[in-house]
């Protein structure tokens, strides 16, 4: 009965009926995550916002992974009480060379950045132990961000010819309200996608343009699938006489199971990367995941209710 009952409840549902409702979810997102990045800014890797780098003399005591972890734990506790937030440890060197590089960022807390860094390297030489043994620091330096103006340019230009590129390509397959319907979902997805990430505060590094013009590449792909059968049903016999926003809900729903499909697929390779991938990379792969949630959404509630909205606009004008 229930299962009967949730089919009877899918055949019945309007999407179409419901685009406001998902207009307004989606404005309220982009407004709570702009107020919320105002205040907080985005989560920024050193790549973007750059910051300090301490080298940390170990020698062989690295060779277990166990004293790895414990003296890993004890800096970032150190940094912490200091003001400084760890961003990433890596081990240079093997056995007597071995030594710790540390890159970090001051927080709010710190007023004045040479006396921290002082009170930090003596914290560092005097706290951090292991089986009794201290540590030295060979230096403190300061390092410039990698990605450049010049990168974040690149970046745009890329996002930007991505979306010409769309725009063409749906204007040869399809029509001209098809293809401006497929960049404004487009859009929608990217802008949700940085929005949630902003909300979750998923670091960004120099992965964010790659993760972006994925997430536009996977929306591009769903809105063919759907504009795709809409165009089929409207030449089949049987659907004719079908009033235009009955045929958009027939055709979501019979689309639904490629999307999933498609959006499936790709989250199970993304789920493997996250448990098997190193940090930087599942910092990506989250990025994409939260574009494969907003591509799902768009996809289903957006892009034919949205062409549909259009389409009887324009015809009453």
């Amino acid at each position: 009965m229930k299962s009967n009952s949730f089919k009877e409840k899918f055949n019945k549902f309007n999407f179409v009926s419901h685009l406001k409702v998902c207009l307004i979810v989606s404005l309220c997102l982009l407004l709570v995550g702009i107020v919320i990045v105002s205040v907080f800014n985005f989560n920024l890797n050193i790549d973007f916002s750059g910051g300090e780098v301490v080298e940390i003399k170990a020698g062989s005591v690295l060779n277990s992974t166990k004293n790895y972890d414990e003296l890993s734990s004890q800096i970032k506790t150190e940094m912490k009480k200091e003001g400084f937030k760890v961003k990433l440890i890596q081990q240079q060197g093997y056995g007597e060379d071995s030594v710790l590089v540390v890159k970090f960022v001051k927080t709010n807390k710190v007023k004045n950045l040479q006396e921290a860094l002082t009170s930090l390297k003596t914290k560092l030489e005097t706290e951090v132990k292991l089986n009794n043994s201290t540590f030295s620091v060979s230096s403190i330096e300061h390092f410039e961000p990698s990605i450049k103006k010049d990168y974040i340019l690149f970046g745009s230009l890329a996002i930007v010819l991505s979306a010409v590129l769309v725009l063409i390509y749906m204007l040869i397959r399809f029509k001209l309200l098809s293809a401006l319907t497929t960049l404004i979902v487009m859009f929608h997805d990217v802008l949700l996608t940085g929005t949630l990430i902003g909300l979750a505060r998923v670091e960004i590094g120099s992965s964010f343009v790659a993760s972006i013009i994925t997430t536009m590449i996977i929306s591009l792909i769903c809105s063919t699938l759907v504009f795709n059968k809409f165009n089929e049903n409207k030449k089949r016999e049987v659907y004719l006489t079908e009033p235009q926003s009955s045929l958009c809900n027939i055709t979501i729903k019979q689309s639904l199971t490629k999307i999933f499909m498609l959006l499936g697929f790709t989250l199970i390779m993304v789920i493997f990367g996250v448990i098997v991938a190193p940090i930087s990379y599942k910092m990506f792969m989250l990025q994409i995941l939260l574009g494969l949630a907003c591509v799902g959404y768009s996809s289903t509630f957006i892009t034919l209710p949205l062409w549909n909205a259009i389409s009887n606009f324009k015809s009453k004008k």
